[in-house]
């Protein structure tokens, strides 16, 4: 059979079986029209009753919505019964200060503040009422109107970054941090300090909490800590004792150097020795200096110290003495030998061989410094005061054969200090304050005059000088340099001073000969110099003066006082240096009485 035929059976079979039920219906042969009648107004007075209620239900939240369920409150603010503008306003008034207070952390007895604002959290209040308010079909509030809606949650919002960021910040100092393990020596004995756990703050759970309590509970929140171990723990700890420490210590170790053997013993060794952390555990580290200071001063031809090679004067020239090599012991290797033997249990010998050195000026480089010809000289005259003569004596033997390298500098204070007895001086004439007087060490000017005309007229840079306060016809006008050395007040020192401003080396030679001075700069020359003085001008006249110091010295003047400009140029291929002016004005030297 078809599935058409079959849907038209069935199609007629229930058009016959209605048929047969409507008949028996009209025959009274059956009560189902009676029922049918009674059931549909119980149907009809059902759907009346429920209309009738939901139209009771709607129309009293309709006149409620405008108004908090009676008894509602948030966040401890009584609004119930208020208009929603009114429970909005009173939110944001009674609230204001809870909001602006800060969130309190707490972790045992320590407590830090973490600001609302800056943590991201922020109440809205429109939000928590309209939720109360309004055309309401939730029948817990629509039920509160009559019977008390109770405490409601305030809506909040929370900008999580920020309040994970503003935790973190506040509470650094929660917490504590984990102490690693250590391990140090004290008199040859190792000293244990014993890892301990630390513990520091769960951001995102404590977040979490702030974010529930907020506005809601005004009590300090409970921070969420986690345990952080030490980088160093306990089994470190462990297997440094029994790796390190107990070999180290259990003997002395014997470092061998060519033919010599030299014992250090445990004191020298742990000494020398730190254990520090190294990738997460813990590592022998010995001081190699101290290891080869250790080695040295037990043993001797072990180490020799290199010979700088020497430029000198012979036969009045230049003369280059050779430099030697020397023999040292490498401080890392000497570290890396001992340690591994250190450690060891059987073969406690350190094998180290001494490693040649080349001394810091080479014969080769002192070749190289061009110290060939003489680029300076001057010579100034003697006084007849043997005393004085005899400081300059001591000073041209202390400057003779100073080697300046380039780029380094002469400094006179250095070279003749300090002014003592026992560095040669004795006591002669100086300019003090003007006036003639006497100090030890005086007539050394006449040498600081000489030294600073060399450097003057080699072209090197004039980094400090100062002439005489009046001026003595032995020296250049203008060209000449006073020292004063005061080694207790440095500040009141006057120095000479000047660079080595080429690529060779300037030797000086100096010495006392033949009524004079003499002073040589050995180099090669490098700068053409052009130095020019002007005229004396500005000429002043000599004055009787008074002298009341105690230690005045009589003076019968004479000599005029006076201005000059000196002028200095200097240039080397297309390199130029700027125009150098000295101006300088002496005071006339005064007929001085004493009083």
């Amino acid at each position: 059979m078809s599935r058409h035929a079959r849907d038209a059976e069935a199609s007629d079979a229930a058009s016959e079986f209605d048929a047969e039920s409507a008949a028996a219906g009209a025959d009274g042969s059956s009560g189902g029209t009676r029922k049918g009648r009674r059931g549909k107004k119980v149907a009809i007075g059902l759907g009346a009753t429920v209309a009738v209620l939901a139209a009771a239900y709607f129309g009293v939240a309709w006149f409620v919505g405008d108004k908090v369920p009676t008894g509602t409150v948030v966040a401890g603010v009584q609004i119930g019964g208020m208009t929603q503008d009114e429970a909005i306003e009173t939110l944001r008034t009674e609230l204001a200060d809870e909001i602006d207070a800060p969130v309190v952390i707490r972790h045992g007895e320590d407590e830090v503040q973490v600001s609302s604002a800056e943590a991201g959290l922020t109440f809205d209040e429109q939000s928590t009422v309209e939720r109360l308010t309004g055309f309401a079909i939730d029948p817990r509030v629509l039920l509160g109107h009559f019977t008390g809606y109770g405490s409601a949650e305030p809506v909040r919002t929370v900008d999580e970054p920020a309040l994970f960021s503003a935790i973190e910040a506040a509470s650094a100092d929660l917490g504590s941090e984990p102490v690693d393990g250590a391990i140090e020596f004290e008199d040859g004995a190792a000293v244990v300090t014993d890892p301990v756990d630390g513990e520091s703050i769960d951001v995102e759970a404590t977040a979490e909490l702030v974010t529930e309590d907020w506005l809601v509970d005004t009590a300090p929140i409970d921070a969420v800590m986690v345990a952080q171990a030490p980088d160093i723990d306990a089994d470190d700890i462990a297997l440094a004792q029994s790796e390190i420490v107990d070999p180290l210590t259990s003997g002395p170790v014997t470092v061998q150097v060519g033919d010599n053997e030299i014992e250090l013993d445990v004191d020298t060794l742990t000494s020398a020795a730190t254990i520090d952390p190294v990738n997460g555990g813990l590592a022998l580290s010995l001081d190699g200096d101290a290891l080869v200071e250790s080695v040295l001063s037990s043993g001797d031809g072990i180490a020799d110290e290199p010979v700088d090679a020497r430029i000198t004067l012979r036969d009045g020239a230049p003369y280059i003495v050779g430099g030697e090599n020397g023999a040292e012991l490498n401080p890392e290797n000497v570290a890396a030998a001992v340690g591994q033997a250190a450690v060891s249990s059987d073969d406690r010998v350190a094998t180290v061989e001494a490693e040649e050195v080349e001394p810091d000026l080479t014969t080769e480089e002192a070749q190289e410094l061009g110290v060939d010809e003489v680029v300076a000289e001057i010579e100034t005259p003697l006084t007849n005061d043997d005393v004085r003569t005899e400081n300059l004596v001591n000073a041209a033997r202390l400057v003779n054969g100073t080697l300046v390298l380039p780029g380094e500098q002469f400094n006179l204070a250095d070279v003749l200090g300090p002014i003592t007895e026992e560095n040669g001086y004795v006591s002669s004439g100086v300019v003090e304050n003007g006036f003639n007087a006497e100090a030890l060490g005086g007539g050394i000017s006449q040498m600081s005059t000489n030294t600073f005309n060399i450097g003057f007229l080699a072209g090197y840079d004039d980094i400090a000088h100062r002439p005489h306060s009046k001026w003595f016809d032995r020296y250049p006008a203008g060209r000449e340099s006073t020292i004063w050395i005061d080694t207790d007040n440095p500040e009141n020192s006057i120095d000479m001073i000047w660079e080595n401003n080429t690529p060779y080396a300037g030797l000086v030679e100096a010495w006392v000969a033949d009524g004079y001075v003499h002073t040589r700069l050995w180099s090669t020359e490098y700068w053409d110099v052009d130095i020019v003085s002007s005229d004396h001008y500005n000429i002043t006249s000599p004055q009787d003066v008074v002298n009341t110091s105690p230690g005045c010295v009589p003076e019968y003047g004479g000599v005029n006082g006076f201005s000059i400009t000196v002028t200095r140029d200097r240039s080397h291929g297309d390199e130029v240096l700027p125009t150098e002016t000295l101006d300088w004005t002496y005071s006339p030297h005064n007929r001085v009485t004493c009083g």
